[in-house]
C-alpha cells in the first residue's frame, strides 16, 4: 500500500469534514479528482474506502515514528516520536473534525479489524523501540512487550478526559517521565 495514496487522502478529508454517515462515494470521487467509476473500480463501497483510510494513516504514522526513532539518541526523544506520530496526531485529527463523534463512531463500527491491526503494529513498533532496554525492564520484572502494551494503552486512554491538547500533552509527559525513571533505576 502506498503511504500517500491521493484518493485515500482525499477520502479521509471528506470523512473528517462531513462525518462517515453523510459522506458519499460521489463526495470522495469529487475531492480526489476522479470519476465515481474510477473510485468504484478500486473500492466496493464507502466502508472499503474508510478501512483503506485507517490502513494508510496507520502505516504512514508508524513509518514516520520509525524514522524519527531511528535518528533519536535517547529514550525520551523516542517516546516523543511515538506520542507525536500516534496519540497526539489522532487526537488532532479527531478534534479538527466538525462532527468528531460521527467520525469516531464510523471508524469504530466499520474499521474494527483495521484498528485492531493498527494496534498490533503500534505495539510491535514500541516493543522494537524498547528492546534495547530489556535489561532494566527485566530488573523491574517487565519485558519490552509488557512495557509496550502499557505505554500504548496508557497513551491512548490519556486523551479521554483531557480538557485540551495541552492537558493531554501533560499527561503524556508524566508517562514519559515515569517510563524513563523506571528504566534508569
Amino acid at each position: 500500500m502506498s503511504l500517500d495514496d491521493p484518493i485515500i487522502t482525499a477520502a479521509f478529508g471528506v470523512f473528517s469534514r462531513y462525518g462517515t454517515r453523510k459522506s458519499t462515494m460521489g463526495d470522495i470521487a469529487e475531492a480526489a479528482g476522479v470519476s465515481r467509476q474510477t473510485l468504484y473500480n478500486r473500492f466496493e463501497n464507502k466502508d472499503d474506502v474508510l478501512r483503506a483510510c485507517v490502513r494508510q494513516l496507520t502505516f504512514s504514522r508508524i513509518a514516520q515514528m520509525t524514522a524519527q526513532v531511528g535518528s533519536a539518541t535517547d529514550l525520551p526523544s523516542k517516546l516523543d516520536a511515538f506520542f507525536e506520530a500516534g496519540p497526539l496526531h489522532w487526537y488532532d485529527l479527531i478534534c479538527a473534525a466538525p462532527d468528531s463523534a460521527d467520525l469516531v463512531d464510523g471508524l469504530n463500527t466499520v474499521a474494527q479489524n483495521e484498528l485492531a491491526e493498527g494496534e498490533r503494529l503500534w505495539h510491535a513498533a514500541l516493543e522494537d523501540m524498547l528492546t534495547p532496554h530489556s535489561a532494566p525492564l527485566g530488573q523491574n520484572h517487565m519485558s519490552a512487550r509488557d512495557m509496550a502494551d502499557f505505554i500504548y494503552s496508557t497513551a491512548i486512554n490519556a486523551k479521554h478526559s483531557a480538557s485540551d491538547r495541552t492537558h493531554f500533552e501533560q499527561r503524556l509527559n508524566v508517562l514519559k517521565t515515569l517510563i524513563c525513571q523506571t528504566l534508569s533505576a
